[in-house]
């Protein structure tokens, strides 16, 4: 199941992407707890899950979190909208 995530979704989006930052930095014993802070700065600038350029769509399998992807709105000069997906995991 997918869904749109918002504010009250950090915790899940936290324990998502702690294990992810320390397997993609094993030599680093900090990964998590840096990817946990990271990510909670980024929510509270305001720019990741209340605006409308970025959004994150959350996976779950038995109702924990799964996977993830972020897809930022790309402005165009016109009224064109593109997308650009940065990161999915």
């Amino acid at each position: 199941m997918s869904s749109w995530c918002g504010p009250g979704d950090v915790p899940d989006l936290v324990r998502l992407m702690r294990p992810i930052a320390a397997e993609e930095q094993p030599d680093d014993p900090s990964a998590g707890q840096q990817a946990e802070v990271g990510l909670v700065r980024a929510v509270e600038a305001g720019g990741l899950l209340m605006g409308d350029r970025a959004w994150v769509l959350g996976a779950r399998v038995d109702g924990e979190p799964a996977g993830y992807a972020l897809a930022c709105r790309v402005l165009k000069l016109d009224q064109r909208v593109g997308f650009l997906f940065v990161d999915e995991r």
